[in-house]
């Protein structure tokens, strides 16, 4: 792809947003100060430590060092290309893409952009066969028998597939899409025993494969950016499987899917919570009823995906499962994953008919909401009745309940936060009449058996977020305290003189960021080859280019670095400059007093080096200089240093 115009890429920050890029993407953005906070998409966290500065349009993680602007946001979030996110973020503000040079785009097989055209294009094509007349009767007769209404078939652009074995891809072909994109997108499936190429070769290329939804009514799956990117299908006859969803593609897989959250989004910020049902079915009627906060898990397969998603879009969380056994264990299958992300949950089981579509169809929308509020539990004592009161642990022996207490105690033993876990082992060791210290001691022994089970496939640690990972600077924590020193902080790997580089530089270009009436007088200071290493090359190239015309500009330099990791390092220096409030960090004016003695240190020490290569050289019998000349002034320098 040729390179973009910056005018062009301007243009398109303009209109779109960064956070509201963010929060489509299932992240809850509140405010702190003069800027936005939420949980990181990027990386797992209990604590908000991803932010966004609205006015200086970039994002920062205080977690996982993740930075950028709108552009590596989509890149990251989306795992694309630079090429496939500039392209996204230009068809929704609604510009043309202007390259320099005059270059023209040619079309990249490999892209995604294919595969999202395919699917709106088989999302229109179902569509209209629902409608039309005597070939979606049968889908029509479906939806009107789950009282699904015609206004809501539009909304959620439900559709019907033909029992052909080829009707869409035979429309999609006479419209030019490929065979190739239509199998990369889940919609059609090459027959057993043909050779495409071969069939492509014979002018052939229908031969070689049929639809993969035939007969079915479908449900489009989007994105939180509105995007189809698969389907689900139920059959209308005695097909097995009953539904069937689309494969993993480049664009869709299962566990990162949430039925209808492009609906929702609007009604999970105003509720701060989101109501999670298991089929498309009961998303769809709750939504006719006036619940839009609701979304489906498709299907009973509740993810580690969906319960870490689930703390990004809202504070709390509402678990609507079906009354009967096989909902139950659903619910049960989800505790685990839902105590581990620490999310506020509540569990409301379905008793007014056999799943939450029929029972909000019965009772009204907002008789169902009311009963949500008032009926549904946390989620231990979901669990606890499950175990401890449910009927088979009320008749059974001594053995069994104590089986039942240990089952209850290691989803308990899961709970990250000590208080809490103490104050759940009070108040459930009141009911059972066991003292607290029994219990707790009972629960370590059953969490350490599991502990000792899962050992094999236990995760590594996370890195504690609150130090600096290896490698980063030390911009991870202030530059400078009186009580830690000239720099504020230990160096991150004292033997690495790499990292000790990358750290002064960082610091250098804090304190020209941060007192920019002084980039040139520090600019002039910076010795030769501090920023030579990339990326911070691509930063220094740019601030040349700046201060040789005119000021340094933070708004410029942010929108003319490409380079994800310089770009990455801007911000996260930025985000370090000012509190939430916007005022400055530390007195920048007494932090470059001591950069600029680090600087002199750097200088020396640079010269030391040079100084032992050339001495080495002199001991062996070469070089121009005398051993004796070389020997003395390597140790003078050597004092310069220590001083």
């Amino acid at each position: 792809m040729g390179i973009v115009s910056e005018a062009c890429k301007e243009r398109i920050r303009e209109r779109v947003p960064l956070e509201d890029v963010v929060r489509e993407h299932n992240v809850h953005l509140v405010a702190s100060g003069r800027r936005l906070k939420g949980l990181c998409p990027f990386h797992t966290e209990k604590t908000p430590s991803f932010t966004v500065d609205v006015e200086r349009q970039y994002y920062y993680c205080f977690g996982c060092q993740a930075g950028g602007d709108v552009f590596s946001f989509v890149r990251n979030a989306q795992h694309l290309e630079f090429s496939e996110a500039l392209e996204i973020l230009a068809r929704r503000a609604g510009v043309s893409l202007e390259f320099e040079g005059g270059y023209r785009p040619s079309t990249d097989r490999s892209s995604t952009l294919p595969i999202y055209e395919a699917l709106v294009l088989a999302e229109e094509f179902y569509h209209q066969c629902l409608l039309d007349g005597v070939a979606g009767r049968a889908a029509r007769q479906y939806l009107e028998g789950r009282q699904i209404q015609p206004e809501i078939w539009e909304k959620f652009r439900l559709g019907y597939s033909p029992p052909e074995w080829d009707a869409f891809s035979r429309f999609a072909t006479k419209k030019g899409v490929s065979f190739e994109v239509l199998e990369r997108a889940g919609l059609v499936r090459q027959r057993p025993g043909n050779e495409r190429a071969g069939n492509e070769r014979a002018g052939n290329e229908r031969a070689s494969g049929y639809d993969a939804f035939r007969g079915r009514v479908m449900f489009p799956i989007r994105d939180a950016q509105g995007r189809v990117t698969g389907f689900g299908a139920r059959t209308l006859g005695d097909d097995v499987p009953k539904y069937l969803n689309t494969p993993r593609t480049p664009v869709f897989d299962k566990s990162q899917v949430l039925y209808g959250i492009d609906l929702a989004r609007g009604g999970i910020q105003r509720e701060s919570r989101i109501g999670i049902v298991e089929g498309y079915t009961d998303a769809i009627v709750a939504h006719q009823m006036g619940l839009d906060f609701v979304v489906a898990s498709l299907g009973t397969a509740f993810t580690t995906e969906n319960a870490r998603r689930l703390g990004r879009l809202a504070p709390r969380a509402l678990l609507i499962f079906d009354g009967d056994d096989a909902g139950q264990k659903a619910a049960e299958r989800s505790l685990d994953l839902l105590v581990a992300e620490s999310i506020d949950v509540r569990i409301y089981t379905v008793t007014d008919g056999k799943d939450p579509c029929d029972a909000i169809l019965r009772l009204g929308g907002a008789e169902f909401r009311r009963k949500l509020e008032s009926d549904s539990v946390g989620l231990f004592e979901f669990k606890w009745r499950r175990t401890l009161e449910s009927d088979r642990a009320a008749s059974s022996g001594v053995a069994l309940r104590a089986k039942a207490l240990d089952e209850f105690l290691s989803l308990l033993a899961r709970v990250p936060n000590v208080v809490a876990r103490r104050l759940y082992i009070r108040e459930f060791a009141e009911r059972i009449g066991i003292p607290e210290s029994e219990i707790a001691q009972r629960m370590e022994q059953v969490a350490g058996r599991s502990r000792n089970g899962a050992a094999s496939s236990r995760a590594p640690a996370r890195h504690d977020a609150r130090r600096p990972a290896p490698g980063t600077s030390r911009f991870d924590e202030p530059i400078f305290s009186p009580e830690s020193g000239p720099l504020g902080m230990q160096p991150v790997d004292a033997s690495a003189e790499t990292n000790k580089n990358a750290e002064l530089a960082e610091l250098v270009l804090g304190c020209m960021l941060a007192l920019p009436g002084k980039a040139r007088e520090i600019w002039s200071e910076v010795p030769e080859g501090l920023l030579d290493a990339s990326p911070y090359k691509v930063l220094a190239q740019s601030i040349d280019g700046q201060l040789v015309g005119d000021a340094l500009s933070i708004p410029r330099l942010t929108r003319e670095i490409n380079d994800p990791e310089a770009l990455r390092i801007l911000t996260r220096i930025l985000n370090h400059l000012e509190d939430d409030e916007g005022r400055p960090t530390q007195d920048f004016e007494e932090t470059w007093l001591h950069v600029r003695r680090d600087l002199l240190r750097h200088v020396r020490r640079e010269k030391l080096e040079e100084l032992k290569r050339h001495l080495a050289v002199a001991e062996a019998g070469g070089g121009s200089r005398p051993t004796g000349e070389l020997r003395r002034e390597y140790f003078e320098m050597l004092r310069e240093i220590k001083r």
